[in-house]
């Protein structure tokens, strides 16, 4: 599988000036390109995809705690459980 066909979501650039409606049109912009591309994906490799990749709530949430964050740790869970 090529996860460069894979990618995660990234938050659109915005600064001081960029107004809170402004920047909810912007994620939303990013987000539906994003489930496009993701869809598109999907069908080439017969994949499906869980709810949480299909929730914007999930990745803005994922953006505001990785903006306000010092540290991130990434834990993985490599078993295989068969």
């Amino acid at each position: 599988f090529n996860y460069e066909n894979l990618p995660i979501p990234r938050k659109p650039l915005w600064n001081v000036n960029t107004t809170k409606e402004e920047l909810l049109a912007m994620e939303e912009e990013v987000f539906i390109n994003w489930r496009r591309g993701l869809a598109n994906t999907a069908k080439q490799t017969n994949l499906e995809m869980t709810p949480f990749e299909k929730n914007i709530q999930v990745w803005k949430q994922l953006w505001r705690v990785i903006e306000i964050s010092h540290l991130l740790i990434l834990i993985v869970d490599g078993r295989n459980p068969l």
